[in-house]
């Protein structure tokens, strides 16, 4: 119902469907048992409630969860956000492209992106305060929260680029690189902002205030590449701009724009036809 062609009259254009899935199902799912979809208005409160290991796991990894239950992400769920009969999340979103930091085609240039992220993350939080709000429950949210989300287009790109085979041992390497370098940019750009105009306004409670950045809550150790003591103890000191920071989101249409691959994805052909609103294109891998 949401491709480009079709009868008109039998396409649904502004439904977009959504299942929540939690771990009980894929267990079903894993041992060929029967599987059970149920609406919520006729398992009225099951929405409300869940079990121990899926509340570990859920309260485990998200930084609003000191503000309550979350329900829903939004429509690419890159991004898991709080909303209230009060708020509307909201998240002011942009991608990096990541193969216009490769030089002489086997070198990334790690230190520049970390410069562009932290001018981005700095760019993207002004977006809240000058926005064009269409309901006040979005700007009391984003006031409030101040969401922002860094993303990228092009990995595809720019291993291609480099000549690393997308499921090597060093473009594996490259990856973690790239995301922590964004990751610990951002931080360091929001800090940067909280030392100037004070953390956000629901950061007391969450996560990082006390002390947990996102490898914490995922038990993973980060590289050497950055100083996260020293970050750290900033971040102790003066807090964050953004209760949110990286969200890699499907880019479908800006990096068609700029001429790279969507987001983290593999190419899947190396010529193809891409149907949108506009007409037909064809595509071609420019890297071949």
């Amino acid at each position: 119902m949401l491709k480009n062609f079709g009868k008109d009259e039998i396409r649904a254009r502004d439904l977009f469907y959504a299942l929540w899935i939690p771990g009980l199902f894929m267990q079903r799912v894993v041992y060929n048992d029967e599987w059970s979809l149920l609406c919520p208005n006729e398992a009225p409160g099951l929405c409300k409630v869940y079990g121990d290991e899926f509340v570990a796991l859920f309260e485990k990894k998200s930084n609003h969860k000191n503000l309550g239950t979350i329900k829903c992400s939004n429509l690419c769920t890159e991004i898991v956000q709080h909303s209230s009969p009060d708020e509307v999340a909201v998240c002011n979103l942009t991608s990096v492209a990541l193969p216009t930091f490769v030089v002489n085609r086997d070198q990334f240039d790690f230190q520049k992106l970390h410069d562009v992220v932290k001018v981005t993350t700095k760019s993207l939080n002004k977006v809240s305060d000058v926005n064009y709000y269409p309901v006040i429950k979005a700007e009391r949210s984003n006031k409030k929260h101040r969401a922002i989300g860094l993303g990228v287009q092009g990995l595809a790109d720019a291993f291609m680029l480099m000549k690393l085979s997308f499921d090597s041992a060093e473009a594996k390497q490259l990856n973690i690189q790239i995301f922590e370098i964004i990751y610990h940019g951002a931080l360091e750009a929001s800090n940067e902002l909280a030392e100037k105009s004070g953390s956000y306004e629901s950061y007391d409670g969450s996560p990082v205030s006390q002390g947990f950045l996102q490898y914490d809550m995922w038990d993973v150790s980060p590289t050497s590449l950055w100083d996260w003591t020293e970050l750290k103890s900033k971040i102790a000191k003066h807090g964050v701009r953004n209760s949110f920071l990286v969200a890699p989101m499907p880019t479908a249409s800006t990096s068609q724009i700029l001429g790279f691959n969507e987001c983290f994805e593999p190419y899947t052909s190396n010529l193809y036809t891409r149907r949108v609103l506009a007409g037909e294109f064809q595509i071609v891998n420019p890297w071949l």
